[in-house]
């Protein structure tokens, strides 16, 4: 939901491009949530309501700016993108015995490892100097 918001609240110049991403990343962490809620339905435990994730992430800020320019939006989705990153690779850890689980977080791990690493990397470069200050070339997958 903090990409909808930023969705919704993105200003100023590159306002189509950012209002794109973040819907794309909206509608597909929405998609991919009600596959992991169905997965979490095959167990008889009760599911919490949706609408309660904040308080099992208090670590993720509630995104409430009433605007978002080009960079404060990149800011906050690679936060976002980071902390969506920290979780995945904690339920990948906990799904030890579940291979379906497992891969389905795999491909999550794998979209946003990229939507992360390398296309918000490559929209914080400095094209005048090259790259910017917090530009990593160390790639850690190779």
């Amino acid at each position: 939901n903090n990409f909808k918001h930023i969705h919704l609240n993105v200003c100023g110049r590159k306002f189509d491009n950012i209002h794109g991403l973040a819907d794309e990343l909206y509608t597909h962490y929405n998609y991919s949530a009600d596959g992991f809620f169905e997965m979490a339905m095959e167990s008889k435990s009760k599911l919490e309501n949706p609408n309660n994730a904040a308080k099992f992430c208090s670590d993720i800020r509630v995104e409430d700016d009433d605007n978002y320019n080009y960079e404060k939006a990149c800011l906050a989705m690679k936060e976002n993108l980071m902390h969506a990153l920290d979780y995945l690779k904690t339920a990948r850890e906990s799904a030890d015995n579940r291979s379906d689980i497992q891969s389905k977080i795999d491909e999550e791990l794998s979209y946003t490892n990229k939507q992360l690493n390398y296309f918000m990397r490559r929209r914080s470069m400095n094209v005048d100097s090259g790259m910017n200050e917090s530009y990593d070339p160390y790639n850690e997958l190779f």
